[in-house]
């Protein structure tokens, strides 16, 4: 694979994630803002919980944190705003 060839395919992720958060928003019916409710990938939640990845998605098995699923990846609001909850 080439340096191009991944750029393009790093872009096209960043593309699809924005979309998604975008399609989370109107879910939520909550807009998309980095200052007050920005969307959190489950790394993101976990490194700012301070917990494993892992533990958090215990959590979400037992409906302990608020989420939001769709496929099968699992959303938070940073505002641990309720409405996320599945």
């Amino acid at each position: 694979m080439t340096d191009e060839q991944a750029k393009q395919i790093i872009e096209g992720q960043n593309i699809i994630i924005d979309g998604m958060d975008k399609l989370l928003a109107l879910f939520t019916l909550e807009p998309v803002n980095e200052a007050t409710n920005p969307i959190l990938t489950t790394l993101e939640a976990a490194n700012l919980l301070g917990v494993s990845r892992t533990l958090l998605l215990r959590a979400c098995a037992k409906n302990e944190v608020p989420y939001r699923k769709i496929g099968s990846r699992y959303f938070f609001s940073k505002s641990g705003n309720n409405s996320m909850a599945a």
